[in-house]
């Protein structure tokens, strides 16, 4: 049994650690669990049975991935087995051509191995068999007698010119050469059984030289070949050689042919079964996940795998991926996708490079689309879908629909409601933004968290102070998006002990926080956080938290953004406190506010707009005006005044473009002070101070003047 086979002889349901399926044949009849063994019993039974001296040529016939070479393994394995004795069994070789790089070293090497079987039976012969299977090795090397004729002239006359001395003046015919080799074959009482394995893998030179050694040249007596390959493959290649059919030319070669019986699907699927088992992948998963893989398995992925070396190349890549994301993604949505890696590894390419796409707008859903963008992103996936090959599409298209459910929408019109997009995100699904690319690149990004890292950060969630240290750090390195969403969707699971220390910090590191448009406003992504932790408390315990947080929560601008939002709600489900609980609050952070106002430490707020907006409609007298009018006596003050002021906007340019930047609404600014009296102080700060201001400074001072004369525009 040659190297390769003695190299590994695990099968891979033994294959336990790192979960890798071995990519070898089987070799013996106890790691046999499609049960193909039966027939290789009974085919050896047959071949050992054979009485007749002549050759004889056996093929089996499959596609690649099949188990043509399990079976030859286990053939092998039987025709040696249950024989009287050493001296009676038949001699079995494994000859693999595509081993070898050449035709010289393939001629060569086949006879060199029928040498080394032939002193195996017999030495005495041997010796005899070894000089004339030598002179036929020059014989077919001499062009005029090579059934390949001028290609292997050139190729091998440095071996004639090497081997001259065994042809002397009375060098004998081919065929009278053959003629005596058979006649010392027949004298063997061991049949030799060679066995060729990946004929099919060779170049088509070597294919076609492969057929003919065997049909014209080494179709020895006592020999019997069998041969595996794929018919469809071979066939072609001899048709385009023969001028003929190439089914019609195997014929002309393979005495008996056999299609080998396909691994039945259930054995395979059950197989496939105990392998997925083995990863770990929908261990601990939950039912909702265990009935998304039972729909996917039966959906597509069956479909898909029809051989042993289907369900190899699959397992083993799901096995390293899952090493690498096991705890940050939803495991039947990476299984999902490494199918299509697998069998449709184009269309792979196309999901990974068009989000938009696959999963929609940012919301998780189509509806706000037009319908011509609907139709081009049909288009474009129907395109898409081509890339596969055909027999595979329905079973990819199902596999496609699952894991991303916004393209059916594509189709049939039907829309998704934001409960389900939350609901995908908190299972960590490929079909929102949250997630997709985590699937493609196997690595959080740089601006987001590991499902390790998150899971240290709360386990100091008790901590008040420990956990606001980590908020601290995630600001710093760009994670405070993905923490935040990512706790949105853990709220439920956060113990309730610590919903507390984790509101207090997420207050504390409030003036850290941007306010920026819908999806970049971090300050109202820590109050939906902050409102989902709530709602799990008992009213009195909400009371009590909220009013430690407006006692001293070190960012004030963040605890009455928050009392904005939520205190003028009416609806049961999201009123955390009665009004008249909610206006005790009120007046706690009023005082808060008045207090910074007056010793003027409000002026260093970076939510200075939202803190005047609230504290004039909760606290209806002059105090914020007076505040402004003292800020802005000084051109440092006019600059905190503007930077407060100013929001940020987004306006379409185009069909997909948008252009973002800055205003101020003036009638805003005059609730606390007359623009005219601002503008004065402003034009001397531009023509002043420009080259030493920041760039939101600038932004807020052209704002000013956008708002003041929108027609003019502002002053040169």
């Amino acid at each position: 049994m040659n190297d390769r086979l003695e190299s590994d002889r695990r099968i891979l349901t033994e294959i336990v650690e790192p979960s890798l399926v071995p990519h070898q044949p089987i070799l013996a009849l106890d790691q046999d669990y499609l049960d193909r063994g039966e027939f290789a019993s009974e085919l050896a039974r047959q071949l050992k049975g054979y009485r007749d001296d002549n050759c004889l040529v056996v093929a089996f016939y499959a596609p690649w991935g099949a188990g043509k070479s399990s079976l030859l393994n286990l053939l092998a394995n039987e025709l040696t087995r249950d024989t009287e004795s050493l001296d009676t069994s038949p001699v079995v070789i494994r000859f693999n051509p595509w081993n070898f790089s050449n035709l010289d070293s393939l001629l060569s090497m086949l006879f060199r191995e029928l040498q080394a079987a032939i002193g195996r039976s017999d030495p005495k012969l041997a010796k005899n068999v070894q000089t004339s299977l030598q002179l036929l090795s020059v014989l077919l090397a001499v062009g005029e007698l090579s059934p390949v004729a001028g290609t292997l002239f050139a190729r091998l006359s440095r071996l004639i010119r090497r081997s001259a001395k065994i042809l002397d003046e009375k060098a004998e015919s081919l065929i009278a050469v053959k003629e005596r080799t058979n006649e010392e074959l027949r004298k063997l009482e061991r049949r030799i059984f060679v066995l060729i394995d990946d004929i099919d893998r060779l170049d088509q030179e070597s294919m076609r030289f492969m057929f003919r050694l065997i049909r014209l040249n080494a179709d020895f007596d006592r020999i019997t070949y069998v041969l595996a390959f794929d018919r469809d493959i071979v066939s072609k290649v001899l048709t385009q050689e023969q001028g003929i059919s190439g089914s019609e030319y195997l014929e002309k070669i393979v005495q008996v042919g056999f299609d080998i019986p396909p691994a039945e699907m259930h054995k395979l699927q059950r197989l496939f079964a105990q392998s997925v088992d083995r990863l770990g992948l929908l261990t601990d998963t939950g039912e909702e996940n265990l009935i998304r893989w039972v729909d996917l398995k039966a959906g597509g992925i069956d479909k898909l795998i029809s051989t042993p070396r289907d369900m190899v190349r699959y397992v083993n890549g799901l096995a390293v991926n899952n090493s690498i994301v096991a705890d940050e993604v939803n495991p039947v949505d990476l299984a999902g996708i490494e199918v299509i890696r697998t069998f449709a590894p184009k269309l792979y390419s196309f999901i990974r490079d068009n989000r938009s796409i696959m999963i929609g707008q940012a919301g998780g859903s189509w509806h706000n689309d037009n319908q011509a963008t609907r139709e081009q992103h049909r288009s474009r996936l129907d395109e898409a879908y081509l890339l596969c090959k055909s027999e595979l599409q329905p079973a990819i298209k199902e596999i496609c629909s699952q894991l991303f459910p916004e393209t059916v929408t594509l189709y049939d019109g039907s829309t998704f409601g934001s409960g389900y997009y939350d609901a995908w995100r908190k299972s960590r699904r490929i079909c929102t933004t949250h997630y997709f690319t985590r699937y493609f690149y196997l690595r959080p990004s740089d601006n987001e968290v590991s499902q390790a890292e998150f899971d240290m950060i709360l386990g100091d969630a008790g901590d008040h102070r420990k956990l606001e240290s980590r908020l601290r750090e995630l600001i710093d390195t760009d994670k405070m998006d993905n923490f935040v969403g990512r706790l949105y969707d853990s709220a439920d699971e956060l113990p309730d002990e610590h919903i507390e220390p984790t509101v207090l910090a997420l207050f504390d590191v409030g003036d850290n926080l941007k306010a920026g448009l819908w999806l970049e406003n971090q300050l109202l992504q820590v109050a939906s956080v902050v409102h989902r932790l709530l709602v799990r408390l008992p009213k009195p315990a909400r009371r009590r938290v909220l009013s430690a947080v407006a006692d001293g929560a070190a960012s004030l601008g963040a605890v009455v953004y928050f009392a904005s939002l939520y205190s003028e709600h009416s609806e049961e489900n999201r009123r955390l406190m009665e009004r008249k609980e909610w206006n005790e609050i009120r007046d706690k952070l009023v005082i808060r506010v008045s207090a910074a106002g007056e010793d003027m430490t409000l002026a260093r707020s970076p939510h200075l707009g939202i803190l005047l907006y609230r504290w004039k409609d909760w606290a209806p007298t002059e105090d914020s005006s007076r505040f402004v009018r003292r800020l802005t006596e000084a051109d440092d003050g006019v600059l905190a005044f503007l930077e407060g002021m100013i929001a940020q906007q987004s306006s379409s340019v185009g069909r997909y473009a948008s252009r973002r930047g800055w205003h101020l609404p003036i009638d805003n600014v005059k609730e606390f002070i007359d623009p005219k009296i601002l503008e004065k102080s402003i034009q001397r700060i531009k023509k002043e101070r420009w080259d030493d201001l920041t760039d939101l400074q600038r932004e807020a001072i052209d704002a000013f003047f956008v708002a003041r004369e929108p027609r003019r525009g502002m002053p040169s």
